[in-house]
């Protein structure tokens, strides 16, 4: 779930993938993709992330993962998938 309220399904998923990817150094994962010509899943950007209005705003470095739909900010999912958790488990929140 998004700091706004706004429900993020596939959050946990793409964390998970993630991890595989840098684990096992290879992606095969249909939801992302290895970025063309570098062969990463996760980049440092300084552009905002492309879908969803999350991670930090343009020209600041951070870390961006490369899915479908488009870029994603890794320390947002990471916040999702927590507060997620957080909420499921009735914890109180952090």
């Amino acid at each position: 779930m998004a700091a706004n309220g706004d429900p993020r399904p596939d959050d946990h998923k793409v964390l998970g993938e993630v991890a595989d990817a840098i684990k096992h150094a290879e992606l095969n994962s249909p939801t992302i993709l290895h970025v063309p010509k570098r062969n990463r899943v996760i980049e440092i950007s300084h552009d905002a992330p492309s879908i969803f209005l999350e991670g930090l705003p343009t020209g600041v470095p951070q870390i961006v993962i490369a899915t479908r739909a488009g870029t994603r900010s890794l320390s947002a999912i990471m916040n999702n998938v927590g507060r997620g958790w957080t909420n499921l488990l009735g914890l109180e929140p952090v």
